[in-house]
């Protein structure tokens, strides 16, 4: 193979991923070239043919479903062993009622509901924590003890907001807690008084004098004017329009010449 071959090869790999809408499961499709690709295979299949045969039956799962297993496998062994806690925990949001009498909802964070059996089988050698709810059942968080919020918290966090909470952003990458009232002025870090934001749109409060509340129900957002801002289609800069959108216009006739 030549030495462009092989550039262009690694160029197009990818791997593609989805939750299926309907049945819970995670959808996976990809390309991986030629020493990578046989990395990969070499670690699946090195799992998926050390499988043990079905003991009631005697017989070995299909290939395919093997491979599926070893996949989980080298995943949950990464997971494993990351130092850091937090982000080696997958989430599962359900109450103890749930887990111990299998009537109400169990959801993986940013994933599917999970069956009841799957939560006690979770639940059987994972972490578990305590968290303090409020009279409505909802978490309360930590008042005044500390600005840093803390890992359960900001799993509350994350699964309340799921993403940026600034109008029309929604980023889930690179998030951020922020004190809707600051910490500096008696700000408590309780789930009321916190939003996820990402960072280009924290800056917003801390440099360009935006501000925000929380009504109850959704949040706010104010101009440094005290305008309510509320979000419209954003528009392209001028370079780009003219490099892709006006040639294009032309070519239909509906632009200038």
């Amino acid at each position: 193979m030549t030495e462009d071959r092989e550039v262009r090869d690694y160029q197009m790999r990818y791997l593609r991923y989805r939750w299926h809408e309907t049945d819970r499961s995670l959808m996976i499709s990809g390309r991986i070239p030629g020493a990578d690709g046989a990395t990969v295979w070499k670690a699946l299949h090195r799992i998926a043919t050390d499988s043990e045969a079905d003991p009631e039956t005697g017989e070995f799962e299909r290939y395919q479903a093997r491979c599926a297993d070893a996949l989980v496998r080298i995943a949950s062994h990464s997971i494993a062993a990351d130092s850091d806690v937090d982000r080696a925990t997958i989430v599962v949001h359900a109450d103890a009622a749930t887990l111990l009498t299998g009537s109400g909802p169990a959801e993986i964070e940013s994933g599917p509901t999970i069956a009841h059996s799957v939560l006690r089988r979770l639940a059987c050698d994972s972490r578990l924590e305590l968290v303090m709810d409020g009279s409505d059942g909802q978490p309360v968080g930590i008042g005044r003890r500390s600005r840093v919020v803390p890992g359960w918290l900001k799993r509350q966090l994350n699964h309340r907001d799921r993403g940026c909470r600034f109008p029309g952003c929604g980023r889930i990458r690179w998030t951020q807690a922020h004190h809707i009232i600051h910490w500096a002025d008696g700000g408590r870090t309780d789930l009321d008084n916190l939003i996820m934001l990402c960072g280009f749109h924290h800056r917003f409060l801390h440099d360009r004098g935006w501000s925000i509340e929380w009504t109850g129900d959704d949040f706010v957002w104010r101009r440094p004017d005290g305008t309510i801002y509320r979000p419209t289609p954003g528009r392209l800069r001028g370079d780009v329009r003219a490099r892709i959108v006006e040639p294009v216009l032309v070519a239909a006739g509906a632009g200038p010449p």
